[in-house]
């Protein structure tokens, strides 16, 4: 798993600074900056609160920090499959409509 990047990913398109959502999830930007280079890795609680600082469900920031070795039990075309959905969930509307 590498929530690192996930939670990197959704900060930077919800235009989140660093040090907000880490004030917002109560622990040092220092601290936010080594779970985003993967260099610590938070616990439940703490994705958690990540998450809903981040204002996204925790089911999507856990599946968009999935990896292909870590989908154990499904095909590896299975497990791709599953990540790039994960990944695409958080790109923005590339289609505008308009109304």
């Amino acid at each position: 798993m590498n929530y690192g990047n996930a939670i990197k990913k959704i900060r930077e398109m919800k235009n989140i600074a660093r040090m907000k959502l880490a004030t917002d999830v109560g622990i040092a930007s220092s601290y936010v900056a080594l779970i985003e280079t993967g260099k610590r890795v938070p616990s439940l609680p703490m994705l958690e609160d990540i998450a809903r600082a981040l204002g996204v469900p925790l089911p999507l920031l856990l599946l968009a920090g999935a990896e292909g070795d870590d989908l154990d039990g499904i095909t590896p075309a299975q497990a791709e499959k599953l990540v790039k959905f994960g990944a695409s969930l958080l790109e923005p509307d590339k289609e505008q409509n308009d109304e």
